[in-house]
Formats: C-alpha cells, sequence, structure tokens
C-alpha cells in the first residue's frame, strides 16, 4: 500500500469512527452560538479576543502541537505514564488559558476544546494508523474522540461558568 493510499484508509476511518460525533459537536456550538450572539454583548476589548474560528483553528494547531510534544518520542505504541499525565496537565492548562482570550462566552472554550480534540486525535489517527497493521488505532481513535467531548465539555462547560457574569440576565 503507497503513502497515499494507506493516508486516504486513515482519513476514510476516521470519518467513519470520530466524524460524526465532531460534526454533531460543531453543529451543537454553533446553534448556541447564534443564541449568544442575539443575547450578549461583546467583550470590553474586541482587539484582543479572539472570534471562534480563530478559536478552532488555534485550538487544532494545539492539539496537533500537545500531540507531538508528547507522544512523538519514546517507543511507538508504549505510551509512559510520564507522556499520558504530562499531555493531560498541558492540554487542560492550554485549554484554560486560550479560552480565557476568546470573544464569545459561551461558545467560545467549546469551540478552543472541538479545536484542540480534532488536532491531538488526528495526529494521534496519522500517526499510530500509519504503523498500525492490526488495525485497533480506529478503536483508540473511537475511543479518545468520545471521551474527549466529555471531558472537555466539563472543562469548558467550568470555564463558561466562571467567566459569566450575565446568568440574571
Amino acid at each position: 500500500m503507497t503513502t497515499v493510499e494507506k493516508l486516504l484508509s486513515i482519513g476514510h476511518t476516521m470519518l467513519l469512527f470520530g466524524g460524526p460525533v465532531l460534526v454533531l459537536c460543531a453543529l451543537l456550538i454553533l446553534a448556541v452560538h447564534v443564541v449568544e450572539k442575539q443575547r450578549s454583548s461583546p467583550a470590553p476589548d474586541p482587539r484582543a479576543r479572539w472570534g471562534n474560528a480563530r478559536a478552532a483553528i488555534t485550538g487544532i494547531a494545539a492539539g496537533v502541537a500537545l500531540w507531538l510534544l508528547w507522544f512523538s518520542w519514546g517507543p511507538g505504541g508504549n505510551i509512559d505514564i510520564v507522556m499520558g499525565i504530562g499531555a493531560v496537565v498541558s492540554a487542560f492548562g492550554t485549554l484554560v488559558w486560550l479560552s480565557i482570550r476568546t470573544r464569545w462566552r459561551w461558545t467560545g472554550p467549546f469551540t478552543v476544546a472541538l479545536g484542540g480534540l480534532a488536532g491531538f486525535t488526528t495526529a494521534f489517527a496519522v500517526s499510530d494508523g500509519y504503523t498500525d497493521i492490526t488495525g485497533l488505532w480506529a478503536v483508540g481513535y473511537l475511543m479518545m474522540t468520545i471521551g474527549g467531548v466529555i471531558v472537555l465539555a466539563l472543562i469548558a462547560g467550568g470555564i463558561v461558568v466562571v467567566r459569566s457574569d450575565d446568568w440574571t440576565d
């Protein structure tokens, strides 16, 4: 199998396994954003705040960077506990740091989280899917996607609660 065929196979599997979950989350964020735009006012300093497009792109770049930082070294297929803990702690810090820079208080943190998850899981899929001959990387990809959506939604929800001072309107 050539490199192009292998990458197309990885992309196809990603669309089948994680695509529907990520698309559903993106549509949900878009629906909430429509309500948020009608209801809330812009941040005090719009020049210092990111819109959702920039937040998503930055989240994707951060997700890929975190994968490369923590999992591109060491023995393949064998994740050391230090790598896992380091990835979780740095992902949490990155999510919080990027989320407070978003303009939209409700959807900004969720957009950063979804972008970061998409970047992280894509880097995982390309890295492991290219070398795995068993196909079990796809199960890991699905588990990372669903688990990541749940955990990151909880964290992003906490950030929304902390940032929102207008719940009584």
